[in-house]
């Protein structure tokens, strides 16, 4: 959890941009987050920007924002993300640091790529994502 005396919130250097980029592409563009305090999230993500690049926000409260009985990427975020913007689980491309919400989502039909958690989202992993993606489509 954040607290004052902690580094201001900051995004991964790559991140903004790849989100951008799929703004201008015309993506559809959503994120799921699983925290103690969404009011808390949600305010850094206007602080660095966020909220008007994403065509839908989930966060879904939790515990403790990693316990095993709280919301879960596959049964409430994407569910969700799906009835929010009509596109079908097989359509979205979906990044986490969580394995196990990456090996859980990609048992719904979406194409999941796990990400480094010291690296972030960057160049290198969205390539990969959309490489495997687009062999995903072609089955």
């Amino acid at each position: 959890m954040y607290s004052p005396g902690d580094d201001p919130p900051a995004m991964y250097p790559e991140a903004m941009a790849i989100i951008d980029a799929c703004r201008q592409h015309k993506m559809v563009v959503a994120a799921a987050s699983r925290t103690p305090t969404p009011e808390v999230t949600r305010a850094f993500m206007q602080k660095l920007g966020l909220d008007q690049r994403f065509d839908n926000i989930q966060l879904i409260p939790a515990a403790n924002g990693y316990d095993a009985h709280s919301a879960q990427k596959d049964r409430c975020h994407l569910p969700n993300i799906k009835a929010a913007t009509g596109y079908e689980y097989d359509a979205m491309l979906f990044f986490d640091d969580e394995r196990g919400n990456v090996e859980k989502v990609s048992q719904l039909g979406v194409c999941s790529v796990l990400v480094s958690s010291h690296v972030g989202l960057c160049l290198q992993t969205f390539r990969e994502g959309l490489v495997k993606y687009a062999a995903q489509q072609r089955r």
